[in-house]
């Protein structure tokens, strides 16, 4: 399969923005996951460790399934295989395994948005409502890639890059004499890289359509 180095168009490199930020938008969750751990002094190691893990796991696929199947590689490489001429046993493996990851990531994700909704709604109704969203939400955006690249793109600059520098000039980041006016622009850089980024990267959503 004919592959490339370089992006074939512009619109395609926005698109990749959001893509690229998507594996970094599980921040919704780090309080949570303080909260619940028997050893919270092993924090930081613990997301270092994840989200490295985690990183490297989408990269390498990424890697993998470009080198397969070049540039008709598709939103999800497994939709190449189930769509491809590979055997069986091989398919109907990937069918359980996509469908228990739901099951596993599902509840981790949806604990943060729980929390607010329980203190709003009974705990039945809330996870009604929350499953309702999800399920509607699968109905009307149907292609990952898109529904992943626009949450990368809107939620995860915002989320990841913009508002923690924001709190950290609100904190009095760089504040503190000549010394530390450093780290001010710093902050302010990355909000103004976050914010392009997010922009930029939603229109490309909206332009690949």
């Amino acid at each position: 399969m004919p592959t490339n180095v370089w992006p074939v168009s512009t619109t395609g490199l926005l698109f990749s923005l959001g893509l690229f930020m998507a594996p970094w938008g599980g921040h919704a969750t780090f309080p949570e996951i303080y909260i619940d751990q028997e050893e919270p002094e092993k924090y930081g190691k613990c997301m270092s460790v994840s989200f490295g893990f985690s990183y490297a796991v989408d990269l390498l696929t990424g890697i993998v399934g470009f080198l397969m199947f070049g540039s008709t590689v598709q939103g999800e490489v497994t939709n190449n295989i189930l769509m491809g001429d590979y055997p069986k046993l091989l398919q109907h493996s990937l069918v359980l395994l996509m469908g228990l990851l739901p099951i596993s990531k599902l509840p981790l994700m949806s604990r943060p948005i729980l929390t607010i909704l329980d203190q709003y709604f009974p705990a039945i109704l809330g996870r009604m409502i929350l499953s309702g969203l999800y399920l509607g939400a699968a109905c009307v955006f149907q292609d990952f890639s898109s529904v992943v690249a626009l949450l990368g793109a809107g939620v995860c600059f915002t989320v990841c890059i913009v508002l923690p520098s924001s709190f950290a000039i609100s904190e009095g980041g760089g504040k503190q004499g000549d010394s530390s006016r450093g780290s001010f622009y710093l902050w302010w850089g990355l909000i103004v890289v976050g914010g392009a980024g997010a922009i930029l990267g939603t229109l490309g959503v909206l332009l690949r359509g």
